[in-house]
């Protein structure tokens, strides 16, 4: 989707260039790009309580698992979740958020904690370094054990771990947020992107 609407940009820069005569031809001219978007997939409520409570043999897993639902219940993107450190996290009248700009937009966002989440930091508070909440995270060691541990809970979805993002929007959608929180939390320049997630179907299975 991203590499179809910057294309398509350039395009309509490149047939107005040609237009006017700036360049000879328009190179763009039997180029054809199919936006191929698909339907965002996310988890529903149940099936994201199957996840939470399966117990894995393999540490990894439940390790991978831990960071998913953390993903999920913050909206935060694994490279944010990467860079999250413990100054970012911050009090305010006896509640923790999250309060830090996103990697990708720059946008500030703030997000509150809820139990959950906390947990899983108090969980592996003793592993941290650098004062980073979640140290030594490597993406592609963590795409497809992703995959295995999603399978093992009995979900048979192509979920990849930016699918918490669309989770939790479609969730906190259902439960009645409202659409400038969630695209706030969810650090968008741009309120019609988080529409996308209002026309979802519901995330009771």
């Amino acid at each position: 989707g991203s590499i179809w609407e910057n294309c398509m940009w350039l395009k309509g820069v490149v047939m107005r260039a040609h237009f006017n005569g700036l360049i000879p031809r328009n190179p763009f001219a039997q180029f054809h790009i199919s936006p191929n978007v698909k339907e965002r997939e996310f988890l529903t409520e149940d099936e994201l309580k199957a996840v939470m409570t399966h117990e894995f043999a393999d540490p990894k897993l439940a390790y991978i698992r831990d960071l998913f639902v953390f993903a999920s219940f913050t909206a935060l993107s694994f490279v944010d979740i990467k860079e999250l450190t413990n100054d970012r996290i911050v009090e305010v009248n006896g509640e923790k958020w999250i309060i830090s700009k996103r990697h990708k937009t720059g946008v500030p966002f703030q997000v509150k904690l809820l139990d959950i989440p906390l947990q899983i930091i108090e969980r592996y508070r003793p592993f941290q370094e650098n004062d980073l909440v979640f140290p030594n995270l490597n993406y592609w060691s963590i795409c497809k054990p992703l995959k295995k541990m999603i399978r093992e809970c009995g979900v048979n979805k192509d979920i990849s771990f930016h699918c918490s993002r669309h989770g939790f929007a479609t969730l906190a959608l259902c439960k009645g947020m409202p659409i400038e929180s969630v695209s706030r939390i969810l650090g968008h320049t741009n309120i019609e992107t988080t529409q996308i997630y209002a026309s979802a179907p519901r995330m009771v299975a």
